[in-house]
């Protein structure tokens, strides 16, 4: 056993809160031990419940997957109690050095009010009380509104040098050999970094997941990454099919979102690379026509999402120009400063 790993077992023993559910991998389970008794101890008394979410809860994970632990706060979580859990997790990445983690406080209140999506299904109780069968199932439009709305951090992180992303996007990088979708490095979890390629099959993956979405207007599927491919195929069956379903293959499944080692393999994820640009604006044009149809008809708090996000993601379209020039006139005094100054991109 290497020393990385030996060092979580020694965390591991003095750590005195078990699972109630874990994923049978013994490393695994021992690093979530000790995330869950940290964030015990940095917020005590607060944490109604710690669950697993993502690829490790739903045996789907490999050897790049990271821990996603969502901890339910008592009532709402306050701004130093967030600032407190953000030093927890980065004291406990540089502790730990093993794979990605990241814990999300979320507050009893807020979840059960808006519900989730499979959250129920979809998580494993690691520690404290278990409320999902409290937690109701999330409206599909609002899901469709805020997977739609989402996207954009995908793009924008893959463009850190921007402060604004202008329709129709270029290659983060246009010289590099993977077009700029490589710029983060992912570690397994015996701490070592590699280059790699999940920010690419996030943005592919997120994209068609949103468009299968807003086409099928209701959940299909048991939202896994392995079903992403076959659902966008059911559902849209489109051009952009064949990158979606490579993406999965390739990317996924044969590299673990690594960059392979092999100068045929790096030749056939750059010409993916190359074709994700076009599936990226692709997804903002169809995001344009929802945005058209929906913002007039919004509730005021999503209104001045979306002109903000207008302010961020800027279509060179005199449609949208014409539709942000009828927010000036808005009864909210936010809404109609908000049109302002997305308008001085246009």
């Amino acid at each position: 056993m290497d020393s990385e790993i030996a060092a979580i077992m020694m965390f591991d023993r003095t750590s005195s809160i078990p699972l109630i559910q874990a994923t049978g991998i013994t490393e695994i389970d021992s690093i979530l031990r000790h995330i869950v008794q940290q964030v015990k101890l940095g917020l005590p008394d607060r944490i109604r419940g710690c669950y697993l979410v993502g690829s490790y809860a739903v045996g789907e994970a490999i050897a790049t997957s990271d821990l996603d632990i969502i901890a339910v706060c008592k009532g709402s979580p306050s701004a130093a109690e967030k600032q407190q859990l953000t030093s927890i997790i980065a004291a406990e990445c540089q502790r730990l050095n093993s794979l990605d983690f990241d814990v999300k406080l979320v507050g009893e209140t807020h979840l059960l009010s808006t519900g989730s999506v499979r959250f129920h299904r979809d998580s494993l109780l690691l520690s404290g009380e278990d409320i999902r069968a409290q937690v109701p199932p999330k409206p599909v439009a609002e899901h469709i509104r805020d997977s739609l709305y989402a996207q954009y951090d995908l793009f924008a992180r893959v463009r850190p040098h921007l402060q604004v992303l202008t329709v129709p996007l270029t290659y983060p990088d246009p010289q590099g050999q993977f077009y700029g979708y490589n710029r983060r490095f992912l570690r397994t979890i015996d701490g070592v970094s590699h280059p790699g390629i999940k920010d690419l099959a996030l943005i592919v993956f997120g994209a068609a997941s949103a468009l299968t979405l807003l086409k099928a207007g209701e959940y299909t599927g048991r939202g896994r990454k392995s079903e992403i491919a076959r659902q966008y195929r059911d559902w849209i069956g489109d051009d952009w099919t064949p990158l979606v379903e490579k993406v999965d293959l390739l990317c996924r499944q044969q590299w673990a979102y690594l960059i392979p080692s092999d100068m045929e393999q790096q030749q056939q994820l750059s010409m993916l690379c190359e074709q994700t640009l076009g599936f990226e604006n692709h997804f903002l044009d169809e995001y344009k026509f929802y945005l058209m149809a929906q913002m007039p008809q919004a509730e005021p708090f999503f209104q001045l999402r979306y002109v903000q996000r207008l302010g961020q993601l800027i279509y060179a379209d005199r449609a949208i120009t014409d539709l942000l020039k009828t927010f000036e006139h808005s009864d909210n005094a936010d809404i109609r400063k908000a049109a302002t100054e997305a308008l001085q991109h246009y």
